[in-house]
């Protein structure tokens, strides 16, 4: 085993390291493009319907794509198979950024972009989620479980902020959404090329065919149902997620002039709450039951996000989203590690690729929901709603769920309980 550190031991492992550095390039990467994407598509429609309606073609493809990503996982190279999604959206940023430079980029050029880009992503997703556990002591789960949750937020923190000046600050029209694009090609072409730096252990592969594979990952999860239920919960707070999809309405109302720059701060506020969020489920894991963390993490989520569509000062905005990003995380840490710590290895990418729809199938959803809500109602009725829901669910049906509030802090797959 590598040396560990006192406060990130799993940054002790060398491969780890090398997964880490090239997640966070891949993940920056996803975020740009987000960022670039649903500018492009709001300078030229105007419309928050349109933002509603990008998340969900995203989404489309991600469903039949992660089911087979997760199956592709259990069976051959998880890291061959991560990269093969990666260099292809690599590919597709590409050909949006040549399209936004020469100024002809068309609404259906980008919401085909974001269908193949969710496509890939919800493809190499469930390989990306099975491979880390493999670089790390079983001791350490809980901790690079931590690390791999403070990516996403951590990386929207500057990711954002800097693409929304590349985009009001690089020449005129387009010209700086077409920069962002180009930068998003890179990060994906750089963090794939990190992953070729990784070895991989031997890893207990799934036997039999797709169809067989997928119907033996259904029966695990239907004799151990705790587990399944915290699926559940991840898709309700996946809906929640979807939130990101009008915040470019709020930065145009907060500062129509440079509505890049303040898409990147109400983005990154999100990011830093995330962070403390995953650090904060990964120092608690071990002192504090499940159930509380991910209850307590599902109304706090659900609270901030049903009040700050209607509060008027941009600073006290920032605050909120920080908090509601904050609660999802400490979900999302004590969630994932209850699941990691449970799943037998040959069930390990289909079990992840199904935890991996909250992102590329509710998220989706939800965006499309609240982009109707949007349209008819307003946005800030819209977060009201979803944030309604998702803290209630936490409060009232995760709450009182016998198997959710029966959790112990660690168990192996043996161990899981079939209720």
């Amino acid at each position: 085993m590598a040396g560990s550190t006192r406060l990130v031991p799993a940054f002790g492992y060398r491969d780890f390291r090398r997964f880490w550095a090239a997640g966070a390039m891949i993940t920056s990467g996803q975020q740009a493009g987000m960022v670039a994407q649903a500018w492009l598509l709001f300078d030229i429609t105007g419309d928050p319907l349109a933002l509603g309606l990008l998340g969900f073609v995203r989404g489309i493809p991600s469903i039949a794509s992660s089911l087979a990503g997760g199956v592709l996982a259990d069976k051959f190279d998880r890291r061959r198979v991560m990269m093969a999604g990666t260099i292809g959206n690599s590919a597709v940023f590409l050909v949006l950024a040549l399209l936004a430079l020469t100024a002809d980029i068309r609404v259906w050029h980008i919401l085909g972009g974001a269908f193949l880009v969710g496509g890939l992503q919800a493809f190499e997703g469930p390989a990306r989620m099975a491979i880390f556990p493999h670089l790390v002591s079983r001791q350490h789960l809980t901790n690079a479980v931590s690390l791999v949750s403070a990516m996403n937020p951590s990386v929207r923190i500057f990711v954002p902020i800097a693409i929304g000046f590349l985009i009001d600050g690089v020449g005129a029209g387009h010209d700086g959404a077409a920069a962002a694009l180009f930068a998003v090609f890179a990060l994906y072409l750089g963090g794939t090329a990190m992953m070729l730096a990784i070895h991989m252990p031997a890893i207990e592969r799934a036997v039999g065919s797709g169809l067989q594979t997928m119907v033996q990952g259904a029966r695990f999860l239907g004799t151990h149902r705790t587990l399944g239920f915290l699926l559940i919960m991840a898709f309700v707070h996946g809906i929640g997620m979807s939130y990101t999809t009008l915040l470019p309405v709020f930065a145009v109302e907060f500062n129509a002039e440079s509505s890049g720059s303040a898409l990147g701060f109400l983005f990154a506020a999100g990011g830093v709450g995330g962070t403390l969020g995953a650090m904060i489920g990964g120092a608690l894991g071990g002192r504090v039951r499940p159930a509380v963390l991910m209850i307590g993490g599902g109304v706090t989520f659900g609270l901030a996000l049903a009040t700050f569509a209607f509060i008027p000062l941009f600073g006290a905005v920032l605050l909120v989203l920080l908090l509601a990003s904050l609660g999802n995380n400490v979900f999302q840490v004590t969630g994932q590690s209850a699941l990691q710590s449970r799943i037998p290895d040959s069930y390990r990418g289909r079990v992840m690729g199904l935890w991996s729809w909250q992102f590329i199938v509710f998220v989706p959803l939800g965006a499309l929901g609240i982009g109707v809500i949007a349209g008819a109602y307003g946005a800030p009725a819209a977060l009201a709603v979803s944030g309604t829901f998702v803290g209630l669910f936490a409060l009232l049906v995760a709450g009182l769920h016998p198997g959710v509030r029966r959790l112990g802090h660690a168990a192996s797959a043996e161990q899981a309980s079939a209720r």
